[in-house]
């Protein structure tokens, strides 16, 4: 597992959430049962005050220390501060230095017992901070003039602009040349943007098993459903009566048995903490429409040709999308297993938004790059700095309270989430324009430790 440079603000994110981890054991080999987390503590002393947990057999009452590291215990001198007497639980993200650790409190290596990749929770917890995420310069960043902030923000926009171009040109590179090539790279990318925060990974893998060349020979929108959702390894259950998923189920057997793909594990879904609409099972639905749209209705053509006419681009994107609408099924429901009043099957607008934003525009970029179109390429750019900007999201919201500013544009919009990404979350304040004429350079703060999450 590769190891992420996290802070201890983050780690206890990480840590009051159990579920991003299990079965949890000391490096004693004792079971871990927590039974109350206690209270954040931000003054000096424990991370965690007032907790209880049951190790082994024991039930322990006291506090609970994060670190980083198990060597951090005595880098940051705990075993000679009576602050630190009444810890029952040492939490640490890594082993380093657990060769030479001797300490006595019972400790527990948290990497050991994730359930999901450390980069994947990473990705969870930035694009849903806390009520008590704090910016490193807040609140000194206010002194700055407001032109400079927006002009450094716009300056990110477009570097997470080319952040998206360069993601795309790797997969692209990947990609065994074929007539689809095009359409499976844009396929790939919708589809990650179906998933939000909580599916983006899982809907890559949906869409990377997909091959385009057995997709061209299905009909109708029942087998493509059939296709996708039997993919993504929801057509197993034999106890659901419903009559549209008996029939799903029967086509995806036929098809299984044409193609060598092994289905996803259905545990691999997350719908916890998920509105009904933004369900995986919808977004798969319409997945399953877009791949339909690519290979029966030449989606792609219609996009470069929206490009091409070059007259309010944005507003046609979005008629594209608003066609997009799945079968009449999912007006009833938001999964297989009961109805609901789901109420439309359409996509939505601001996840058609953020499609444009974050996909349409940096592919057809490369696009018209790969066709050495320097005049297309100059439009797409023009045409992206003019998009307004989509609804907040809980980043966006925070930076924008924090920088004391006001987001009216996608791009500006866009470089905060960059800012926070990039900057913000790693510490990187003497890279950033605020930042190095806030911050004296030869301070010894670790700024990213004042970053609440």
């Amino acid at each position: 597992m590769k190891k992420l440079d996290l802070n201890e603000n983050f780690i206890s994110r990480i840590w009051e959430n159990p579920i991003y981890y299990d079965n949890l054991k000391t490096i004693e080999n004792e079971k871990i049962e927590v039974i109350d987390y206690g209270k954040r503590n931000k003054d000096s002393g424990a991370d965690f005050k007032d907790a209880t947990v049951k190790v082994g057999n024991t039930i322990l009452n006291g506090d609970i220390e994060i670190h980083r590291a198990i060597k951090d215990w005595q880098l940051h001198h705990h075993h000679t501060d009576k602050n630190y007497d009444s810890v029952i639980l040492n939490v640490t993200m890594w082993e380093d230095g657990l060769d030479n650790y001797k300490m006595k409190v019972p400790t527990l290596i948290l990497s050991n017992f994730l359930t999901q990749s450390i980069h994947k929770i990473w990705r969870e917890i930035i694009d849903n901070p806390s009520p008590q995420f704090k910016l490193p310069c807040y609140p000194d960043n206010q002194m700055i003039d407001k032109a400079n902030k927006y002009s450094f923000i716009e300056k990110l926009g477009n570097q997470r602009l080319f952040f998206h171009i360069d993601r795309l040109k790797a997969r692209l590179s990947s990609l065994s040349e074929n007539s689809f090539i095009w359409d499976k790279l844009i396929f790939e990318y919708i589809c990650e943007a179906l998933g939000f925060a909580k599916n983006k990974s899982q809907f890559l893998s949906l869409a990377d098993k997909v091959d385009f060349d057995y997709a061209i020979n299905l009909s109708g929108e029942d087998q493509f459903e059939a296709y996708l959702f039997g993919l993504a390894g929801f057509l197993e259950d034999e106890t659901i009566t419903d009559g549209h998923y008996i029939l799903l189920r029967s086509l995806w057997k036929n098809i299984s048995a044409q193609i060598n793909v092994s289905p996803m594990k259905l545990h691999n879904w997350v719908f916890f903490r998920l509105r009904p609409q933004n369900f995986p099972t919808r977004r798969i639905a319409f997945a399953s429409v877009l791949l339909n749209k690519l290979l029966k209705e030449n989606f792609l053509s219609k996009i470069i040709d929206v490009s091409n006419k070059g007259k309010e681009m944005e507003k046609s994107f979005i008629a594209l999308f608003n066609s997009f609408e799945t079968s009449d099924f999912w007006k009833s429901h938001f999964t297989f297993a009961k109805v609901s009043s789901a109420g439309n099957n359409n996509l939505g607008k601001e996840r058609i938004n953020d499609i444009i934003i974050n996909v349409i525009f940096p592919f057809l970029f490369l696009y018209f790059s790969f066709q050495k179109n320097t005049l297309m390429t100059d439009k797409i750019l023009d045409e992206y700095s003019a998009l307004k900007r989509s609804s907040l999201n809980e980043v966006t919201r925070a930076m924008q309270q924090q920088l004391d500013i006001q987001l009216k544009s996608a791009i500006q919009s866009q470089g905060t989430i960059h800012l926070h990404n990039f900057y913000c979350m790693k510490g990187k304040c003497n890279n950033c324009d605020m930042g190095s004429y806030l911050f004296v350079k030869d301070k010894k703060q670790d700024y990213l430790k004042i970053i609440l999450y």
